[in-house]
């Protein structure tokens, strides 16, 4: 993990939580990380430092989120290590995702 570090730089930390801000030649980005979780499985990129800081405040407090962007719901998820607030993410992101979807019946036959 230690070079994920050296290339980047690290702006912002609150408990276990780190912000990276990344630049990629032709965009700045951030990559929030839960320190606590592996890697691969605890960290999210994100275009803004304010949304990461937002999406870190959320976890640590359990709160729903208030976007409905899915990525950034899944974000959440990514960043949690409370298996609980992961299942009611991943329940969030399941009601989101059958809400738009309607069912045609033809009540002729």
């Amino acid at each position: 993990m230690k070079d994920k570090y050296d290339a980047s730089q690290k702006v912002y930390e609150k408990e276990h939580f780190v912000i990276l801000k990344v630049n990629s030649g032709h965009k700045v980005g951030f990559i929030a990380y839960n320190t606590r979780k592996e890697w691969k499985e605890g960290h999210t990129h994100l275009d803004s430092f304010d949304m990461a800081k937002t999406i870190i405040s959320n976890v640590l407090k359990h709160k729903k989120p208030k976007t409905k962007n899915l990525y950034l719901i899944r974000s959440h998820a990514r960043l949690s290590d409370d298996p609980a607030y992961v299942r009611f993410i991943e329940e969030l992101i399941e009601s989101k995702k059958s809400k738009g979807k309607h069912v045609y019946r033809n009540r002729n036959f």
